[in-house]
């Protein structure tokens, strides 16, 4: 048995804005019981990021944002869902957006003495579009922000001081632009402006420059180059450079003061190697404190893509995923809300990758991720996240030997997920005694696989199985026995508090403590299926195209080398595309013996 100790609250109340998904614009469809309408709404996403990612460099063009056609840069069209249409869907189900503006075509041939191009982009035309959106000419939707441009470094095809030069440019644009429309129409559309952070990638890849040279002669070239002062701030205990913050402030030396009052928010992505990679998921959030809220004061922060990586060669494709990736995304959240990120978009939603939420495939299921993801959005939002390892910066959960325990609280009820860290069958027991002083309405939910023998395996499909009190609930201890990565939800309500946790409850509810409701049936978002096994109800669900992978996103630790795609290639077309209509039809195919 374990004793939980106490905990403390850990960052500020979860809102629904960490709950966004990536919407591609080539790749889903609007249609009703499509690929796309069933997992936002099996998701409990609250908003979505439009166009998408590295498609937004290569085929949204913002001076016709309507159109249902687009043209790759081979000439090749492609189906596109246009702008009006995606918002109109945004409204008619509650949903917020962000919309990422294209940036790689807006630069000139002339450059400066390093190399290093000028912004050369269509103001007028920017200032329609912008206008457009902000007066709802395309749609009466909750519009979050504007994002310019899309991993500047990867599809946008640009280094780290031409995208500050372009992004401080077009952010006073877009705000001035913005600030006419609420002088003219009173209203203020409250849309803000959000700008990339630095990354050691691709187009902006300086340490490729610098191999085997001492850090002096590093920083020494660097202040000659680019009129900086780099000194040991930017060189880590090792003796190797920070190239990330070299990055970021190659960015922020862009911007003059106007410029820098027309941002409201900073963006990275984060796709986590910290099983191989220990320290590597926090990073660039705690480089972004500070780098960019030391510059820019009170900005917000916008993880537009997350998830654990897809691309990094030492994860392996059947051990691990599957549980094991749905443990990372609970550390991954766990990790943006201690840092205070106010808008997070998950990705992919559908997609091929070894880390979508829902793989296409025509069988309908989802991963371990996307079923605990469901879950994480219809319990955690309004409630705060309990830390029980005060004394350790890295984590925040109470580990067990077996199993660790995540705790959330807010409005009278206590969540946790437990989750086993063993490669065994075992029982465990976490007793709350310090917490809870007696009584409690619990319920429970377990997150296996259907295939218990491969928990990690990246194709593994989510079960959910509901568990009866006395299965795993006895007078303040919970008790759990699970599988190999197994994830159980604990939602605890009606309990009477420790004198301790009380102060705890009243801190984050603002006033004394009252019997809550009774937990919900928590069978909402994750209807569609049995106990056991997750199904969508229409069988032609899955009917997007598969993707391939394309070079993206370096998290450029300490000791991190460039590694390949996370992000696929969502503008990009294989072997396979246009065979979403076949998967789609297999289900019927077997029904009618016609298929094998």
């Amino acid at each position: 048995m374990s004793v939980v100790n106490a905990p403390q609250i850990e960052g500020d109340p979860i809102s629904g804005g960490l709950f966004n998904g990536n919407f591609l614009a080539n790749r889903y469809t609007l249609e009703p019981g499509g690929n796309l309408i069933q997992i936002v709404e099996y998701l409990g996403l609250t908003g979505l990021r439009y166009p998408g990612g590295s498609l937004t460099e290569k085929l949204f063009d913002i001076g016709n944002p309507d159109s249902p056609v687009v043209y790759d840069d081979d000439g090749k069209a492609q189906g596109f869902v246009p702008l009006s249409d995606f918002l109109a869907y945004a409204t008619a189900n509650d949903l917020t957006a962000t919309i990422v503006l294209p940036t790689r075509d807006n630069l000139s041939v002339r450059m400066d003495g390093n190399g290093d191009r000028f912004p050369a982009f269509d103001e007028t035309e920017l200032r329609v579009f912008v206008r457009g959106v902000a007066t709802g000419e395309y749609g009466d939707t909750d519009i979050v922000a504007f994002e310019i441009g899309n991993e500047y470094w990867g599809s946008g095809e640009m280094n780290a001081v031409e995208y500050g030069r372009l992004s401080s440019r077009m952010a006073e644009v877009i705000d001035d632009e913005l600030t006419l429309v609420t002088t003219e129409t009173g209203t203020n559309p409250g849309i803000d402006v959000i700008v990339q952070s630095g990354t050691n990638s691709g187009s902006s890849n300086l340490s490729a420059n610098y191999a085997g040279q001492s850090a002096a002669d590093i920083l020494a070239d660097l202040n000659a180059t680019y009129g900086t002062d780099f000194g040991s701030e930017v060189v880590f205990p090792n003796g190797g450079i920070n190239w990330r913050a070299i990055n970021d402030e190659l960015i922020i030396k862009q911007f003059d003061e106007d410029e820098a009052q027309a941002v409201d928010g900073v963006v990275t992505h984060l796709y986590s190697r910290e099983a191989v990679q220990p320290g590597q998921r926090d990073f660039g959030l705690n480089q972004i404190e500070k780098s960019w809220e030391a510059a820019f004061e009170g900005i917000d922060i916008h993880v537009t893509e997350w998830n654990q990586s897809a691309s990094d060669p030492r994860f392996d494709r059947e051990t691990d995923y599957g549980l094991k990736q749905a443990q990372e995304v609970l550390n991954i959240f766990e990790t943006m809300v201690e840092s205070g990120v106010d808008q997070a978009h998950i990705w992919p939603l559908i997609q091929n990758t070894r880390n979508a939420l829902s793989p296409d495939s025509a069988d309908g299921g989802v991963t371990p991720s996307g079923a605990l993801f469901a879950m994480m959005s219809e319990g955690l939002p309004g409630k705060q996240m309990l830390d029980f390892a005060v004394d350790d910066d890295s984590v925040t959960e109470f580990q067990g030997k077996t199993a660790d325990l995540h705790g959330f609280y807010g409005d009278g009820e206590l969540v946790f997920y437990v989750a086993s860290t063993s490669d065994t069958i075992e029982t465990v027991t976490f007793d709350l005694d310090m917490m809870v002083e007696g009584g409690g309405t619990p319920t429970a939910r377990t997150i296996g696989v259907e295939d218990a023998t491969r928990p990690g395996a990246s194709d593994a499909r989510a079960t959910i199985e509901r568990l009866a009190e006395d299965d795993f609930y006895d007078d303040g201890q919970i008790v759990a026995t699970l599988a190999p990565g197994e994830i159980m939800e604990v939602r605890l309500v009606k309990f009477i508090p420790t004198d301790e946790f009380e102060q705890t409850m009243i801190a984050i509810d603002g006033s004394e403590p009252e019997a809550g409701p009774f937990a919900p049936d928590a069978s909402g978002a994750l209807s569609g299926g049995t106990d056991d096994v997750l199904n969508f109800p229409d069988d032609g669900y899955h009917s997007a195209p598969p993707a391939i992978a394309e070079p993206s996103q370096d998290d450029d630790a300490p000791g991190n080398e460039p590694v390949a795609a996370d992000e696929a290639a969502d503008a990009g077309s294989g072997p396979l595309d246009g065979m979403g209509w076949l998967l789609a039809l297999l289900p019927f195919l077997g029904m009618a013996g016609l298929a094998g």
